[in-house]
């Protein structure tokens, strides 16, 4: 059986340590997927690493041991792969996805996407899983003949897991 990819956006780690209302579904999750590590290959984009790169010491030293822990791979960076992203983020753009402000939003997506990841999990309800973007993304991918991940929350994700 192959392995579900899932790639988790900056968000989805980081909740982990905002003691926000999601910290305790992300914890949730990451144990949920820890037990069933078969079956899942867990991976960030590259954009993760920009996002972290700036962040206090603390939680750059935080991130990267879930990263070490639950074995979360970095998706491969390419001059090829990051014209392609740009190319789908520009049509994303274009098509009101969301604004040239959001751009590394959906540089996420569009790596879940080119990478074929089953589920893109973000904490961001605002702007990512909202059912908008999600209708949009679909549409745009499936027109770019690009795969169509999962746009998810972690506790959405655990409901489908049940």
């Amino acid at each position: 059986m192959k392995k579900q990819k899932i790639c988790f956006d900056t968000s989805a780690v980081c909740s982990l340590f905002d003691n926000s209302h999601n910290t305790s579904v992300v914890a949730r999750m990451f144990d949920y997927l820890d037990r069933n590590s078969n079956s899942f290959q867990l991976v960030v984009s590259p954009v993760f690493s920009y996002e972290i790169k700036y962040a206090p010491e603390q939680l750059i030293e935080k991130t990267d041991k879930i990263i070490e822990t639950y074995h979360i791979t970095r998706l491969p960076e390419s001059n090829t792969t990051i014209d392609t992203v740009a190319d789908l983020v520009n049509i994303y753009i274009n098509n009101q996805v969301l604004t040239a402000k959001h751009y590394q939003d959906l540089a996420h997506l569009a790596y879940a996407g080119i990478f074929s990841c089953n589920f893109f999990v973000t904490c961001d309800k605002k702007h990512l899983a909202r059912q908008n973007t999600i209708d949009l993304v679909q549409k745009i991918n499936t027109e770019q003949n690009i795969f169509v991940p999962q746009i998810v929350t972690p506790s959405i994700f655990m409901e489908i897991q049940k």
